[in-house]
Formats: structure tokens, C-alpha cells, sequence
């Protein structure tokens, strides 16, 4: 089969007007001395599908609007000089230009080279949208979303960070904790904890499989933080070992709680005394396991952590419906489709105001 030929925009770049037909925009482009611009422009424009689009697109300007684009080109020197009548309108010039988008490069990005300085797209080659001089441009446009959080593609997958780890950790402890074993729970929250611990214990297996498939709402966070707080708040003074386990090639593995081993003189205590059945020194022992019973502020801490490598050394531009946001400052609102959700801090700040 012949392989068709890749589109390549940059050609405009070394010749321009070869491929774009809309010869007005030439003459104005000339008038207003941007022949330059509009060559830098091309030579760093992605080649393909995109490129092919655009120049349709500039082929199918009237007079009036192509004055319009040919004023804008490079006419700005950074991403704060740009304002919300650059979307508002998707029927305007500037309008029917942010739509432009394709598989790598999405809604915005093409404005953004066209309109400022030393602007150049990565049309999908890199984990970031887009170059303006040396600093490097994620962008979003996240118009018609209202204040809805942000995903990031594959560097903001949860499988990444230490905060899912413990989360799918406090639900395997749990499922270890209550599993049936000859029609009864091998241990007993209930009688043993208070009803507020059994109840969240009880919420967070009902949410086992949505949370096990990477979903991780708002109110999940704050059943676990709840979840944490309260067994944190249990007093455990108990500074030896108490739990044993033993195992066997043709038994069933025994678990006991055994009278307290002092942690200084282990070697010369290996003869344990187990005690009557103590569900709930085994059970608390066994979650005190969890980073986040021992410290629940971690559960933020670490999830903080996890946005701050997803946007490390790049800038933001996010499309908002009245406000275009541009920061590197974010915090963390939850798990979707497997990778963390965040939003930028001062949209935060205001709903907490």
C-alpha cells in the first residue's frame, strides 16, 4: 500500500503562501511587517492532521476576519495578556481558532502560538502542551466545566503514588480483618469498637470494588479520614509485640494475641503465654499498621504530594468560563478513572472563604 504523504505545515515557514491560498492574508501579514513572525510561526508548527486543519481554516477567512487574525499574530509576549473574549465567542475568528484541536493538541494551544511571542506547540511529543521561550505550558480548557477539577494524563495515574498504596492497603487489612472463615468473621468490630468505627468499617467495604477500580470521590476521602481519626484516637499505650501468627505446611494459619513481649528483651521471651481471645487488641494492632491510623493529617499530606509531581515545572493555562487561570499552584479534590484529581488552589480558597 503507497503511504500517504505526511501534511506538513512547516513548509509555510520556507515559503510562505505554498500551501495557504488566502493570499489577503499574505498582503496584510507584509503590511504590518510579520512576514518573519509568520514564517517562526510555521517552521514551529506540528506537521499532519493538525496543520491540515489549520490551513483550512485560514483559507476559509473573509477579509474582515483575516485583518483580524493578521493584527494578532504575535501581538502578545505572554499568556497572562490573554482574556476571556478569546473563547467566549466560538463563532468569532478568535472563536472558530480555539476549537481547532486533534488527538495531541487540544482546544486553545493554536491561539496561543499564533497570538504570543516565541510560542511553539508540541503537537503530543511531550508530556506538556506548549514552549514559550524556555518555560513549558500545560493547557486546559476547562470552559464549559464550571470549577470541575483537572486530570493529567498519565503522569497523574494513582499507581504512581504512595497515598493509593495505603488506600488499597486500609481496604485489603479490613478484608483480611472480617473475612468469614467456617461461617463467622475471623475477627468482630462490633462489641469491640465503637459504633462509629463498625459503621465506617462497614461503609468502606460496601465502596471495596468502585474504589478498588480507581474511583475516589470527596466523600470517600472523608469517610477515610474519619476512618483514621477515629482509630487513631483509641489510646494504645502497648510498646512490645502482641499479635502472633503462626504457619504450617498442612494448617490453616492460627493468629493470637499473645501476652506482651517487651521489645527490649525479645530473644529472651520466644516462649509466648497467648491469652483468651482479644479481637480487639489483634484488630488494633493489625491497623496500626496504617501509615494513616498513626498519622491521619498524612492522608492530605501525601495526596498534596502526589498533585505537586504531577505539575512540577510546568505552568498552567486552564480556560475557565469568566477567568483564564494560569499557576502551578494546586490541590487535590480526588481519584477518577484511576489517576488524581485537582483543582487549582485559589478556586479552593474562595469556596472556603
Amino acid at each position: 500500500m503507497k503511504e500517504t504523504k505526511k501534511f506538513r505545515f512547516s513548509e509555510e515557514g520556507v515559503n510562505p503562501g505554498s500551501i495557504c491560498t488566502n493570499k489577503f492574508l499574505f498582503s496584510e501579514i507584509e503590511r504590518l511587517g510579520k512576514i518573519e513572525d509568520y514564517k517562526k510561526m510555521a517552521l514551529n508548527f506540528p506537521n499532519g492532521n493538525l496543520g491540515q486543519i489549520f490551513i483550512q481554516y485560514l483559507n476559509s477567512l473573509d477579509e474582515e476576519d483575516t485583518i483580524e487574525i493578521a493584527k494578532g499574530l504575535y501581538s502578545l509576549s505572554s499568556p497572562h495578556e490573554l482574556t476571556v473574549d478569546l473563547y467566549k465567542d466560538r463563532s468569532s475568528v478568535w472563536g472558530r481558532m480555539f476549537e481547532i484541536a486533534v488527538r495531541g493538541s487540544g482546544k486553545g494551544e493554536i491561539p496561543i502560538v499564533w497570538l504570543i511571542k516565541n510560542a511553539s506547540m508540541n503537537g503530543g511529543s511531550e508530556s506538556y502542551d506548549i514552549n514559550i521561550s524556555d518555560d513549558k505550558y500545560e493547557v486546559k480548557d476547562w470552559s464549559l466545566q464550571k470549577n470541575a477539577s483537572i486530570l493529567a494524563g498519565v503522569k497523574s495515574k494513582v499507581s504512581n503514588f504512595e497515598f493509593w498504596d495505603e488506600i488499597v492497603d486500609t481496604i485489603r487489612r479490613i478484608e483480611k480483618l472480617t473475612t468469614f472463615i467456617d461461617g463467622k468473621p475471623k475477627f468482630e468490630f462490633k462489641g469491640n469498637f465503637d459504633p462509629e468505627i463498625v459503621n465506617r468499617v462497614n461503609k468502606i467495604k460496601q465502596l471495596r470494588s468502585k474504589i478498588l477500580t480507581g474511583e475516589f470521590n470527596l466523600s470517600d476521602i472523608k469517610l477515610f479520614t474519619e476512618f483514621y481519626t477515629l482509630v487513631s484516637q483509641i489510646k494504645y499505650e502497648h510498646l512490645g509485640y502482641t499479635n502472633l501468627i503462626l504457619r504450617g505446611p498442612n494448617q490453616k494459619p492460627l493468629e493470637l494475641s499473645i501476652e506482651l513481649l517487651n521489645i527490649d528483651s525479645i530473644a529472651d521471651q520466644i516462649s509466648a503465654k497467648v491469652l483468651e481471645k482479644n479481637d480487639k487488641l489483634y484488630i488494633l494492632t493489625e491497623l496500626r499498621r496504617l501509615k494513616y491510623v498513626r498519622n491521619p493529617e498524612y492522608l492530605q499530606i501525601d495526596m498534596q504530594k502526589a498533585v505537586d509531581s504531577v505539575v512540577f515545572g510546568v505552568t498552567y493555562v486552564i480556560f475557565r468560563e469568566n477567568a483564564i487561570n494560569i499557576t502551578n499552584e494546586f490541590v487535590p479534590k480526588a481519584v477518577s478513572i484511576s489517576s488524581i484529581r485537582f483543582i487549582e488552589k485559589s478556586i479552593e480558597n474562595r469556596k472556603n472563604d
